[in-house]
This record gives structure tokens, sequence and C-alpha cells, in this order.
């Protein structure tokens, strides 16, 4: 995956292209795959699905200031 310029974000086994993020209003959403080994009956197999992670640009504290502001104190 780090070939591809994947990296983990989040949980194991998922895998996400951060240099090709794109940016809706707050929101940063990255395209990736979730990869999985599996037993099966004749051994093992990798199971591959597409998935897409939605992270907020701003930070918790960014959101406490903003709240602060607005209450004047």
């Amino acid at each position: 995956m780090s070939r591809l310029n994947y990296a983990p974000i989040g949980k194991m086994g998922k895998y996400f292209d951060t240099q090709s993020k794109v940016a809706v209003d707050s929101l940063n959403m990255y395209k990736g795959v979730d990869a999985t080994f599996e037993e099966i009956e004749s051994g093992v197999a990798l199971r591959v699905d597409t998935a897409r992670k939605m992270v907020r640009k701003d930070t918790v504290m960014n959101y406490i200031d903003e709240t602060y502001k607005k209450a004047g104190n």
C-alpha cells in the first residue's frame, strides 16, 4: 500500500490516499480501501472493499474558541 501512497487512518486494515483528498465545506474526504485476509476452505483469500473517510478540518479547540467568542465572556 505504501507504494500506492496509501496510509492507514483509523482502524487497522483501512488505507487511504492522503494526497488526493477532496475538500467539501468543513470536511476532507479521503478515498481508500479496506483490505483483510480471510480463511476459506481452499486456503486464504484477500478481500478488498472501497472505503471513504470524512475528516473535519476544524478541531474541538476551534469550536470551543468560537463558542467562547459568541458568548462574550
